[in-house]
């Protein structure tokens, strides 16, 4: 966890109702650290990554979130990325 971070409280109610969106990676995470990743929910990644289906991981302390690359499903800490602009229903 990040030291200093603030918990992001959000009701179930919230979650449920927070459309996922996609993020783009601005910053490598989880190199060089494998052995450590396998065994944890952290998705690892490199610059330029799509992650798909995000959401707050408020079950977490900190400012992390919850999303998809390549078929895995895992962690992703949300100083490394940048949120897409969401379509909207006209897209």
């Amino acid at each position: 966890m990040v030291e200093g971070s603030k918990r992001r409280e959000v009701t179930t109610r919230e979650w449920q109702e927070f459309k996922p969106r996609t993020v783009r990676a601005v910053k490598a995470f989880g190199e060089g650290r494998e052995e450590m990743l396998s065994c944890q929910l952290e998705l690892s990644f490199e610059p330029g990554a799509l992650i798909t289906g995000v959401r707050p991981a408020s079950w977490l302390e900190g400012t992390w979130l919850e999303g998809t690359l390549e078929g895995r499903v895992g962690l992703v800490p949300e100083d490394r990325v940048e949120y897409l602009p969401a379509l909207s229903d006209s897209d």
